[in-house]
């Protein structure tokens, strides 16, 4: 469900959810997907063997450059699984909290049964609540070459390779960190997705 609140172009978009919600099993992604309003054709595995491990709604909001609310909304996030590999997580949600499409911009871009497919390779900065960020990395943040991500201990830094796209009203994104995947890879993964909607 989105809601729209007449504001500025949207700047930034914050997303929250909790364990609490958290299911496990795969059986239980209907009722949810229903709940949160969203469909998300998610497989229980993928071709290449990611398998399902858990799901859950998150809330988001964006806003414009003065910090008020633009529009939120619902989506689910979910967590797949394979042996020795990083995990791969699939975000599926209304596409109202992007300004034009979730594939705008992208550094690769693919295309498949008439939808288009951006593919990025992203700098994460995951720095705890308190960090300032220095005068020279506020550039970086500027031009895009790097993400920071408040909420954790310390400072880590972290690659995060992704595939978005958008279909029937609704944005989604393959993600995973510091994997050993390729673009190729993210591509099926996605093109499984689309066939399955």
């Amino acid at each position: 469900s989105m809601t729209a609140v007449a504001a500025g172009r949207i700047a930034s978009v914050t997303s929250h959810s909790t364990h609490e919600e958290e299911i496990t099993q795969y059986s239980e992604l209907a009722a949810m997907e229903e709940e949160v309003g969203i469909r998300t054709g998610a497989p229980e595995a993928f071709a290449n063997g990611f398998a399902f491990a858990s799901a859950m709604p998150v809330y988001s909001q964006a806003e414009d450059e003065e910090g008020n609310a633009v529009t939120s909304g619902q989506g689910i996030s979910l967590t797949y699984k394979k042996e020795g590999m990083a995990d791969m997580n699939l975000f599926a949600e209304g596409t109202g909290m992007y300004e034009g499409s979730i594939a705008d911009g992208a550094q690769q871009t693919f295309s498949h049964n008439g939808v288009t497919l951006g593919y990025n390779q992203t700098h994460y900065r995951f720095v705890p609540g308190d960090y300032e960020v220095p005068e020279g990395e506020k550039k970086l943040v500027e031009q895009g070459d790097i993400v920071i991500s408040y909420g954790t201990d310390q400072v880590e830094d972290q690659i995060s390779r992704s595939i978005s796209w958008e279909q029937d009203g609704r944005a989604y994104t393959l993600m995973a960190f510091d994997t050993t995947l390729e673009a190729e890879d993210f591509y099926e993964m996605a093109c499984e997705l689309i066939d399955g909607q």
